[in-house]
């Protein structure tokens, strides 16, 4: 399967996690734009029951993230997130999931459940540094 993954870090804007205004657009607000790569950041997805998936995001140190789920047409959001911990947050009615703390991390684990997406976010290192646009293909559940 494919699968399209942006991911969104957040810096001390926001240190226990996006906001509701960060759906759908999957924007941090700190005024900055994207940089131009992506220093290696990667969204992995393991089907760990029928039609429940482990969504993993890893790469260099961040302190926050949003991740969203969309269907095919990339603007509606769909599906559904859970935690599997205390670090991270269910927001946008379900359809996203952001961290808790602003403490770096390397790594994010998060369960989903749905049908055809794409998943997408946006990685902050910090309050300055924003990665975009990271996308890993279109997943079909």
């Amino acid at each position: 399967f494919m699968l399209t993954v942006s991911l969104l870090g957040f810096g001390s804007a926001f240190p226990s996690g996006a906001i509701e205004d960060s759906c759908n657009n999957l924007l941090p607000g700190h005024g900055v734009s994207f940089q131009p790569s992506n220093p290696g950041y990667t969204i992995e997805v393991r089907e760990i029951s029928q039609g429940v998936y482990n969504v993993k995001l890893s790469g260099p140190a961040f302190k926050g993230y949003i991740m969203q789920a969309f269907k095919d047409d990339g603007t509606t959001a769909t599906g559904k997130f859970t935690t599997t911990g205390t670090n991270d947050k269910v927001i946008c009615h379900g359809t996203g999931v952001t961290h808790t703390s602003a403490t770096p991390k390397e790594q994010v684990n998060v369960q989903w459940q749905g049908t055809q997406v794409s998943f997408k976010a946006t990685v902050v290192q910090n309050y300055s540094t924003v990665f975009g646009n990271i996308v890993s293909g279109q997943f079909i559940a």
